[in-house]
């Protein structure tokens, strides 16, 4: 699969240290995942941060596989927050599930979701992937209570028309091996911020 990366604007972001965690899951028979890349650095000159970028296993495959194999990254995930314990955290990225998914029982809390959460929302036609017409949340942010203050309380979907296709979803860069000239099959997500004064 493609690793994960974090891109900054070196003007408002000082990376001071980066790690990659593996998640063990060929250790536990399962087919081998993206490492977590964690990020620490200072925002605006002010800030300290730590940021963690997952990718976690998809639903693709054997089903049951795949829920245990993003179970264990999951788990993996809540370990590296407990040790970020204190300290102003925000995680992002592919989660490959829906907020009400399991998976977010060892996350939610410690941490706050930043995305959808109550049914009637989840029901409308938003989304950050559209699969058979059916749109899902299965990208997130979730920050700690020492970033609560600092941060806009829900994630934006980035909708913008050069991201669609003609039917309003997002325009994938391939289809099987056939390219679509697009730039990805999930919609980004952004929040706002602040550093403190």
């Amino acid at each position: 699969g493609i690793n994960v990366a974090l891109l900054y604007q070196p003007r408002l972001f000082k990376p001071l240290s980066h790690r990659s965690v593996r998640v063990p899951s060929v250790q536990q028979g399962f087919k081998p995942t993206r490492d977590i890349l964690g990020v620490k650095g200072i925002l605006e000159g002010k800030d300290t941060i730590c940021l963690l970028v997952v990718h976690l296993p998809s639903k693709a495959g054997n089903k049951k596989s795949g829920d245990l194999n993003r179970m264990l990254a999951a788990q993996t995930l809540s370990h590296t927050i407990d040790s970020l314990t204190g300290q102003k955290l925000l995680v992002m990225g592919d989660f490959n599930a829906d907020p009400r998914d399991r998976i977010f029982q060892h996350l939610v809390p410690p941490l706050h979701s930043l995305m959808p959460q109550k049914r009637k929302e989840l029901q409308k036609p938003i989304g950050t992937y559209c699969y058979k017409g059916i749109w899902e949340f299965l990208d997130h942010i979730l920050v700690s209570s020492e970033l609560w203050p600092l941060i806009e309380h829900r994630a934006h979907v980035g909708k913008w028309s050069f991201l669609l296709n003609e039917r309003g979803q997002p325009l994938r860069t391939f289809r099987g091996p056939i390219s679509q000239d697009g730039y990805s099959d999930h919609l980004p997500i952004y929040v706002d911020m602040k550093s403190s004064q």
